[in-house]
């Protein structure tokens, strides 16, 4: 495969980031790229968090991320923590989240294994 560049993983997401009320990226001429990521639900944008992306890799596993922890929290597994979620439901995300992880390189779809892995107990990557 090759390079993919911001411009490719825009693309990817690109529907994604149409229908997202709370992620945004943003580029400038003078600073670069930024993620921006709205916690507060539009409430008051009291939970804005935006956060320089130097590199296309650094992108596509934020919205890997961003695209996962929305179809978690949005199931009717709230009141779990991610990693006691069981095999079917993590395989569910795997499927909505896959059209987008096969456009990527492999190495990338290690975020959503991050995701549901207890963050208490090392694993290596």
């Amino acid at each position: 495969m090759k390079e993919v560049t911001m411009e490719k993983v825009l693309e990817i997401f690109a529907d994604y980031l149409e229908q997202s009320d709370d992620v945004e990226i943003v580029e400038t001429s003078k600073m670069g790229v930024f993620s921006v990521y709205d916690g507060s639900r539009e409430l008051d944008r009291s939970m804005l968090s935006i956060q320089e992306i130097p590199d296309a890799e650094a992108l596509a596993r934020q919205l890997i991320w961003l695209e996962t922890s929305k179809y978690f929290y949005s199931s009717n597994h709230r009141n779990k923590d991610p990693w006691e979620c069981d095999e079917a439901f993590i395989n569910e995300v795997y499927y909505r989240v896959l059209p987008r992880l096969a456009k990527l390189p492999p190495e990338w779809h290690d975020e959503v294994d991050r995701f549901f892995s207890n963050p208490e107990i090392e694993t290596e990557w």
